[in-house]
């Protein structure tokens, strides 16, 4: 297939798993910006090539072309909203068949056949470790504690936790990406902690869907996540594949009980492993999204 994807300048989490997935399922994405492992392409060439493309993908976050996609003579149009919000903002008088929402609230009702359809990050191929490493943390939290309160009360819950093995919270300094690199930046300390943990922590920045999800399963660690109130199609399993909490008290409970149960805790890690590369890879969720965009779009054209 043929795809032109109005990409942002800036790395954006939502654009680059599309991007690296269609590639790995070795699509043609020509891309309008260098970035989000995207090559970019001349604006007239996408102009010229719009016609005949198969699909014509509009990226979010700033910096994505809207009038370079109003251009692109094509109705085979879908837009990705990869935004922290629940709230659908489609820009303004841009016509799309289908719509891709990364926060797609669990609890909205839409219509039985509804243009809208859930789409949440996915591990990118640089969150897999290329050779196995050895388990020597026995619960890390790494993250920004500024963008959530709630992150600030895990962190501190974790002070007061105590294992023979060490236990990790708080930041490494480092930053997979600064809003000027099209692609991510080296985070080799938050990738050497994330490795070499048993429990990894997730708790929601400006959005609940959070790369840390994706990357702790990647890690081969065992998911403890607050629950995200956000459809995730094929989703992990509190107890099978994963562990979640949706209170500081169940979050308390649950890290105990599971430092106690080294077994049980490698027993969830490999499940989820085995979840995340069955569904969630880059490369599977580019086929999800192959499937809804292009049933959608078919059937948009036939009514036409």
């Amino acid at each position: 297939m043929k795809i032109i994807y109005v990409n942002a300048r800036i790395y954006d989490f939502s654009s680059a798993t599309l991007i690296e997935g269609l590639r790995n399922l070795g699509h043609t994405v020509l891309c309008s910006e260098a970035s989000n492992y995207g090559a970019g392409v001349a604006h007239d060439i996408l102009i010229a090539e719009a016609p005949s493309a198969d699909l014509i993908v509009l990226g979010s976050n700033l910096g994505a072309n809207l009038g370079l996609f109003a251009q692109l003579r094509n109705e085979r149009k879908v837009f990705v909203d990869g935004s922290d919000h629940q709230s659908v903002a489609l820009p303004h008088n841009i016509e799309v068949k289908a719509i891709f929402k990364r926060e797609l609230s669990r609890v909205v009702e839409l219509e039985p056949d509804a243009p809208m359809f859930a789409l949440p990050f996915a591990a990118e191929d640089r969150y897999f470790a290329s050779a196995p490493v050895r388990k020597d943390i026995a619960l890390s939290f790494l993250a920004n504690m500024n963008t959530n309160p709630l992150r600030h009360s895990i962190h501190q819950r974790i002070g007061r936790l105590r294992h023979p093995a060490p236990i990790v919270s708080g930041s490494t300094g480092e930053s997979s990406y600064n809003g000027v690199n099209g692609n991510p930046l080296p985070t080799p300390r938050y990738r050497d902690i994330l490795l070499r943990s048993r429990i990894g922590v997730n708790v929601p920045g400006a959005g609940y869907d959070c790369a840390r999800y994706w990357e702790i399963l990647a890690a081969g660690a065992m998911l403890m996540t607050w629950e995200p109130d956000i459809v995730i199609p094929e989703a992990f399993s509190d107890g099978v594949d994963c562990v979640t909490f949706s209170s500081l008290a169940e979050f308390d409970d649950k890290a105990r009980y599971y430092l106690d149960r080294a077994d049980l805790v490698e027993a969830i890690a490999q499940r989820g492993v085995e979840r995340l590369l069955q569904h969630h890879t880059t490369r599977a969720r580019a086929q999800y999204f192959l499937r809804c965009a292009m049933s959608r779009v078919e059937r948009e054209l036939v009514a036409i």
